[in-house]
């Protein structure tokens, strides 16, 4: 649940899509039972302000082979995303891609801008590779699709779209273009070592 005094109505200051159904996907191979993130650690400490730009803010809080490291940035990057908006004057809405069922595309582009944040890797098929790709994690097809699909909905409404980490190259493979499937030193991505 929100915290104390937070709204998740269609219409409200503060919205997000964050479902019971979590529980199943974590039994599914969404994490373990141990380790997954709750929308809860993600809420920025401050409410936003009414009437300021409301911001759709797609990530997916859990994926395929979370781990500890991994879901603390996770937290830890989430949080941050969300308490800048809010401390900028916007109004964040949280769309937890990782919990179904999500909302229609067209309640998210009917925001004011959509950041999409990071996550586990892209399905390679996206942008063209085949064959196993060295040390990929967290791939799911349905986030991928998802995503790809608000990219592409939000550039058609010509509205504001920030990608950061994961969320750059879904916008990049969402216009066509290509990824390295593979960096050198992908401990860094996991949590560990920096």
């Amino acid at each position: 649940a929100p915290r104390p005094g937070w709204s998740t109505g269609p219409r409200s200051s503060w919205r997000t899509s964050a479902s019971a159904e979590l529980g199943s996907r974590v039994r599914n191979g969404y994490g373990s039972p141990m380790v997954r993130v709750d929308v809860t650690e993600v809420l920025p400490d401050d409410r936003p302000v009414q009437g300021g730009p409301r911001v759709a803010v797609l990530v997916a809080l859990n994926f395929p082979g979370l781990t500890e490291p991994v879901a603390e940035l996770v937290r830890r990057f989430t949080r941050t995303a969300m308490q800048t908006l809010v401390d900028v004057g916007a109004t964040p809405w949280l769309v937890d891609l990782s919990a179904p069922p999500l909302p229609p595309l067209a309640e998210v582009v009917a925001c004011d801008g959509v950041v999409l944040l990071g996550g586990g890797d892209m399905d390679a098929a996206w942008y063209g590779h085949e064959g196993p790709v060295a040390h990929e994690y967290g791939v799911d097809r349905a986030i991928d699709d998802y995503s790809i699909r608000a990219v592409r909905d939000t550039i058609a409404e010509d509205l504001p779209l920030l990608g950061i980490c994961r969320g750059n190259q879904v916008v990049n493979v969402a216009l066509g273009g290509t990824l390295i499937p593979d960096i050198e030193d992908f401990s860094l991505h996991r949590g560990e070592g920096g």
